[in-house]
């Protein structure tokens, strides 16, 4: 089965919410994208964006129906957008899609075993998931060692603005707009990006 078969298959049957994209990690000509699909729906791995990009619009409207209904007070929807989590997703993504091949030692970049230094570790995020719902957040965006709430709204208002004002899909991987995009990361503010 082909890796992105794989990892769609991974992230809509499971259900999961974690990071599938070490199918990049094979490939050094494009870039490796991270967790945060959904503001970046990188071409890097479309598969896991696709996936994530359902799970955003089957809460928001999960969250909407719940909203005006008689069970409003009682159930609550929330989006949860963790950011790199050192889990073992990498071992079972990687046994999937080797099979007999597979070996442990070479071929799992990250484990809760083995952490990656951008990455928080899996109760770490269920505690800012756990704060966050506490204090009536619905969407939960997490950030981790590498990825700050900043980077986070900055990233989010940018690709908001590749449609309201850019016409250009995914333009801060687009070399016209590369200088553009650093200059807004380093000193501008979310509301710059759109």
């Amino acid at each position: 089965m082909p890796a992105w078969q794989c990892g769609l298959r991974l992230d809509l049957e499971r259900g999961t919410s974690s990071a599938l994209w070490m199918a990049s990690l094979h490939d050094t000509t494009r870039p490796s994208f991270g967790p945060r699909g959904f503001d970046s729906l990188a071409v890097a791995d479309v598969a896991y964006n696709v996936a994530k990009s359902g799970v955003k619009v089957l809460a928001e409207a999960l969250a909407h129906e719940l909203r005006g209904s008689e069970h409003a007070e009682r159930v609550k929807a929330h989006l949860f957008v963790p950011g790199f989590v050192n889990t073992n997703l990498a071992v079972n993504y990687f046994k999937d899609v080797k099979g007999d091949a597979f070996d442990p030692e070479k071929d799992v970049p990250w484990s809760e075993e083995k952490p990656a230094k951008g990455g928080w570790m899996p109760l770490e995020t269920i505690d800012y998931l756990f704060d966050a719902v506490a204090a009536g957040k619905f969407y939960v965006i997490c950030p981790d060692n590498d990825v700050t709430t900043d980077m986070d709204a900055k990233r989010i208002a940018w690709a908001a603005g590749d449609m309201i004002s850019r016409d250009v899909p995914l333009s801060r991987w687009d070399p016209r707009f590369k200088e553009e995009f650093a200059e807004y990361m380093s000193s501008g503010t979310p509301s710059d990006g759109v």
